[in-house]
């Protein structure tokens, strides 16, 4: 049975030794232990450390193959994206760790230092807080789907350890609210541009920029590539979209709730979207 230790540090905070000890009889056979800042993480540990080396110490249980992480995610975006409704960042942060150096680690003895390290180049290279903390949280899911759907001896905690760890140092955190809106002069840049733009185009970005102002919503709840049967009326939980039929080959704004429609298109007409 695994023993934590409560240590006080000198900044006034609290971190945790996790102390495994095997013996065989009264002879002390080894000892491991791992000192992190969260009691929960440091009693995961101890558990899934102990398991490993009762599997270690046990001839005939089952070993398996190594697999790469960048080969279970590769699993996890085929099994699961066509199953739910991702949006487009999803798939493109899981295709980046894919081709990165850390898809070419074990996936069966990956460890929080390990992640930490990468956290740790990426943030040298450039990437910001919020978009590496992403990163633990992506190959967390992936781990975890691992673990539960293909019975695969991996550690899904050592994500959130790595994430604790680096919470701590810091490395990661939220991503910085936005701090001012663009200026009358930005914005007249921008539609001079696409002004230009749009006469060669299929998408109209500026009706788009200019309906996105007005509304206030997000690209993902304007746009929406569809094609309407004959006849058919709009659905959905977005009172207005900007829709596209593939058949007409026009783009055209449709009212999602009828009561909305009518405020919202005096608000696009004022704004000169309509």
């Amino acid at each position: 049975m695994a023993q934590i230790r409560a240590r006080r540090q000198v900044d006034g905070s609290t971190h945790y030794t996790a102390i495994i000890r095997i013996r065989k009889g009264r002879a002390l056979i080894q000892q491991q232990y791992r000192t992190v800042a969260q009691r929960s993480a440091a009693a995961s540990w101890a558990k899934h450390r102990e398991v490993q080396l009762e599997n270690q110490a046990v001839p005939g249980r089952r070993q398996h193959e190594p697999v790469t992480l960048a080969a279970l995610i590769r699993w996890y975006i085929e099994t699961f994206e066509t199953i739910s409704k991702w949006q487009r960042s999803k798939p493109s942060h899981l295709e980046f760790l894919e081709r990165h150096a850390i898809g070419k680690v074990n996936a069966l003895e990956l460890t929080a230092a390990v992640l930490i390290g990468h956290v740790r180049r990426r943030r040298a290279n450039g990437a910001g807080p919020a978009t590496v903390m992403n990163d633990l949280i992506w190959i967390g899911v992936v781990l975890r789907a691992a673990n539960n759907v293909k019975e695969l001896p991996v550690r899904p905690e050592v994500a959130q350890e790595a994430r604790d760890a680096c919470a701590t140092l810091p490395l990661i955190g939220k991503a910085r609210k936005r701090a001012r809106r663009p200026t009358p002069q930005e914005l007249t840049r921008l539609r001079e541009y696409f002004a230009a733009r749009d006469k060669g185009a299929e998408i109209p970005m500026l009706a788009i920029m200019d309906f996105a102002i007005a509304s206030a919503r997000r690209q993902a709840e304007i746009t929406q590539a569809a094609d309407p049967a004959p006849g058919s009326r709009p659905s959905g939980k977005t009172p207005l979209r900007c829709r596209f039929c593939t058949r007409s080959g026009q783009w055209s704004l449709s009212a999602m709730r009828t009561q909305k429609w009518p405020d919202i298109r005096q608000v696009m007409r004022v704004s000169g979207a309509l």
